[in-house]
């Protein structure tokens, strides 16, 4: 079994502390806003404002989300129409216009 010096105790004693204090601070910060309805009346407005601005954030990543998956698709079509032409190269012998051979490619650095 591990043993523990005592200040090794007393920073987990102390991390501890600081974590039900802070479990209490919302604990009666709650309290107040239930009994107290124009504090939850304050807080109304800005509980709708995050939620505006994460609609946002959601209909933002949406859009990105659908323009990357057109770009997937375009650079699949991409890949698989230029592996046809290396598959037809190969098979007969014929380069496509335009097109190196594989001997002169230089390689990638």
């Amino acid at each position: 079994m591990a043993r523990a010096t005592g200040a090794e105790l007393l920073r987990a004693l102390r991390a501890e502390a600081d974590r039900e204090a802070g479990i209490a601070d919302r604990l009666i910060e709650a309290v107040e806003t239930v009994t107290d309805p124009t504090a939850a009346e304050a807080r109304a407005p800005a509980a709708e404002q995050r939620v505006a601005e994460a609609e946002q954030w959601r209909t933002e990543a949406d859009a990105a989300a659908e323009e990357m998956a057109a770009q997937l698709a375009d650079a699949q079509a991409r890949a698989e129409a230029s592996q046809q032409i290396s598959v037809t190269e190969a098979s007969c012998g014929v380069r496509a216009p335009g097109s190196v051979p594989s001997w002169r490619r230089t390689p990638p650095r």
